[in-house]
């Protein structure tokens, strides 16, 4: 389910952050997926033909008045981080996870444009440890 709210989650390792200009009527809570409108910008995540995930918000932004790049928010990226996840299993560990939305994870069979978020390291129930925009040669 969507972010509607910030969302602190576990994480492992030291990130890589660097900023980006976010997408105008856009809010993004932190702990949100984040892939780049058709535009370049920032933009919570959705399974969306074309859209490349970046990496996960660690600051929330409102620009939900504000144009294309009125602001910018701060994205971390090659962390380790546990997402809320569905459909994956324990033969899957070392495979690329896709997203749902701004905060699941899933295998390719569970979302519809296989819209990569990093490789599944970990399966804990129903959260996944994934090792953000870091990508293996399979999917799970």
């Amino acid at each position: 389910m969507a972010l509607t709210a910030d969302k602190v989650r576990a994480t492992k390792g030291d990130a890589l952050s660097f900023p980006a200009p976010v997408e105008g009527a856009a809010r993004i809570y932190v702990g949100s997926l984040i892939t780049l409108s058709a535009s370049g910008h920032a933009q919570p995540a959705t399974d969306a033909a074309g859209a490349s995930c970046i990496g996960v918000a660690c600051i929330g932004v409102d620009n939900t008045s504000g144009a294309d790049a009125a602001a910018d928010v701060t994205i971390d990226r090659a962390h380790l981080e546990w997402f809320p996840s569905t459909g994956l299993t324990q033969a899957q560990v070392g495979g690329n996870v896709v997203l749902v939305d701004d905060e699941v994870v899933t295998d390719a069979a569970g979302a519809t444009n296989d819209v990569k978020v990093g490789t599944l390291l970990a399966l804990d129930g129903s959260s996944a440890l994934v090792h953000v925009g870091i990508f293996s040669d399979t999917d799970a």
